[in-house]
């Protein structure tokens, strides 16, 4: 019987180590469990905190995206004021040489639109008004019309080159055919002076013969005037070249400048398919 009762003992013993042993463990489970709340709702608010600052940026965002948008109407209507003065100022449509320099003021004012039009597409369709969508959608086709009248004023371009350089070399060709004509009638008129007549013009003139003779004068006279036609001529072609190679230079940078001009308003007429989609493709 004292084994029975030894063994009775032992399993009384063992039941509660149990019952403790399943306390404890409840316990720390207990503790870890509220130990895995606390990092969950810290987890939790410091999301928050996240979006809430993703908010706050995106709205600091937008609002720099609409001030960048009104800083593009703003060019595009500069733009617009100043295209409409160079064309009224440049009205001489017949004349080679306006014709070319209105060319070359439409490709020097280019970057203003090209800028404008950038910056009114930031930020594509969002936050938009409705009537802004009407607009980009014009101004998205307009950037095609632009882009090949930029190209087309190309041979423009090249045809008034032309016609500048025979119309500048017209006028330095009638400028020295002037002076020629001139320099050869006082050369004839003095020809036929008598040595009296030089005397009596260089007295006019305040000066004196000196150890000269009226016919030595009268040579020397006659020379440089056979010299100052000479120098006519080679002014005349140096007038001539240069002013040829200054035309073909400006035609040069705003023929290039037309061809970049007109494949950027291309290219932002392609990349703008966006606004150009229809309502049920929205």
């Amino acid at each position: 019987m004292p084994f029975l009762t030894g063994i009775s003992g032992g399993i009384v013993i063992f039941q509660r180590f149990s019952f403790y042993f399943v306390v404890v463990v409840n316990l720390v489970r207990i503790m870890s469990d509220i130990d895995n709340d606390k990092q969950v709702h810290l987890q939790l608010s410091k999301l928050g905190g996240a979006v809430e600052s993703l908010k706050y940026g995106s709205f600091e965002l937008m609002s720099s995206v609409r001030i960048l948008r009104l800083i593009g109407y703003g060019m595009l209507g500069l733009a617009l004021f100043d295209l409409i003065e160079t064309v009224i100022s440049n009205s001489n449509f017949g004349n080679a040489i306006s014709m070319l320099q209105l060319i070359g003021a439409f490709v020097e004012k280019s970057p203003v639109s090209l800028l404008g039009l950038g910056l009114v597409l930031i930020g594509g369709l969002n936050e938009r008004y409705k009537w802004e969508r009407f607009l980009l959608k014009v101004l998205s086709w307009l950037t095609l019309l632009v882009g090949i009248l930029y190209i087309l004023l190309i041979p423009l371009a090249i045809a008034n080159t032309v016609l500048v350089n025979n119309v500048v070399n017209t006028y330095i060709d009638g400028q020295y055919q002037q002076k020629l004509t001139q320099a050869s009638g006082f050369e004839e008129r003095f020809k036929q002076a008598t040595p009296e007549a030089v005397e009596e013009i260089v007295k006019r003139q305040g000066g004196s013969l000196g150890d000269k003779s009226p016919q030595q004068l009268k040579d020397k006279i006659l020379a440089d005037v056979n010299q100052s036609k000479a120098q006519l001529k080679s002014q005349a072609d140096a007038a001539k070249s240069q002013q040829k190679k200054s035309w073909l230079t400006k035609s040069i940078k705003w023929n290039l400048g037309a061809l970049i001009a007109g494949t950027l308003f291309i290219s932002i007429w392609k990349y703008t398919t966006w606004i150009r989609v229809s309502k049920a493709e929205e």
